[in-house]
């Protein structure tokens, strides 16, 4: 039995796979992290801040979104915990 390839012009597979893997943008530089997570990112993953950097660092990713008109959906926004053990 002899196998081959063939090629379907106009036909559709359902379901239709996702659109690319999720990125994670890790870090918390003003300039160019967060505009980074604000371009490609799915979710973006701060350092160890204290709530106030936290906080600021938002206000930042939200003022980015802002600026390429996708809005504060960068989302989840995650943060790391560390523990300090003496």
């Amino acid at each position: 039995m002899a196998r081959g390839f063939y090629s379907l012009d106009g036909a559709d597979s359902q379901p239709h796979p996702p659109a690319g893997p999720a990125s994670l943008i890790g870090g918390y530089g003003p300039k160019r992290t967060l505009r980074t997570a604000t371009s490609f990112g799915h979710e973006w993953n701060s350092i160890v801040l204290t709530a106030e950097d936290y906080k600021t660092s938002v206000a930042i990713l939200e003022r980015h979104c802002a600026e390429v008109s996708r809005g504060a959906d960068v989302s989840p926004r995650t943060e790391p915990h560390c523990r300090r053990y003496s």
